[in-house]
């Protein structure tokens, strides 16, 4: 079975992620010009702040220069939270957005807003 990138930078940094209280929600290596961009979204039931942030790019900057887990190719860490369209996959995500105005799309393609 094959492992891609993101299985395995996912494998390596959720723990990291984790002992900080947040949650790993997304991982993306994309291609920038010449350069390879390593994206992190991150979240929590009660947000993440800046300093928050800052801490976890730190460990996890920590983390992937102990490891070759990026390669020998330069790249760019980026640590994030999500934005407001981020798509509702997730128990917590719902969570989170009570008391939020959000759109659904129903399967039928009908859009409600709640």
């Amino acid at each position: 079975m094959s492992t891609t990138q993101s299985e395995r930078l996912r494998e390596l940094l959720e723990p990291l992620v984790t002992s900080q209280g947040l949650d790993l929600e997304e991982i993306a290596v994309d291609s920038v010009g010449r350069k390879r961009v390593l994206r992190v979204v991150v979240d929590s039931d009660t947000g993440a702040d800046l300093d928050r942030i800052a801490d976890v790019s730190r460990a996890l900057s920590a983390k992937l220069d102990e490891t070759d887990a990026m390669g020998d190719q330069a790249y760019d860490l980026e640590v994030g939270t999500p934005g407001a369209e981020r798509l509702l996959t997730e128990p917590r995500h719902y969570r989170r957005a009570v008391d939020r105005l959000v759109k659904f799309q129903l399967a039928d393609g009908a859009e409600v807003v709640a």
